[in-house]
């Protein structure tokens, strides 16, 4: 399992700090399919590489697996056990 709350994601572009990503909260159950839809720029991408290790670990709020880690104390090796996708 997968849990997300209160996360905020901002990037810099040129000098100025853009939210890329906003979520109150959201469960992503083990052995869930899960489909991300929206807009173009609307922050799919930027969550799975988050969710992924693919992007800075520097977010707001809280990525929790399973075992009731964050995310961001967790090693690659343990990152890709809590979690797969597919593009």
């Amino acid at each position: 399992m997968i849990q997300i709350r209160e996360l905020k994601f901002f990037r810099q572009y040129k000098k100025e700090r853009q939210q890329v990503l906003d979520i109150a909260e959201a469960i992503f159950e083990a052995g869930q399919f899960c489909l991300l839809k929206g807009d173009s720029g609307s922050g799919k991408s930027t969550l799975l590489r988050l969710l992924g290790g693919f992007a800075p670990l520097e977010y707001e709020g809280q990525i929790l697996t399973a075992g009731r880690k964050e995310l961001r104390q967790l090693t690659i090796t343990q990152r890709a056990q809590a979690a797969g996708m597919l593009f």
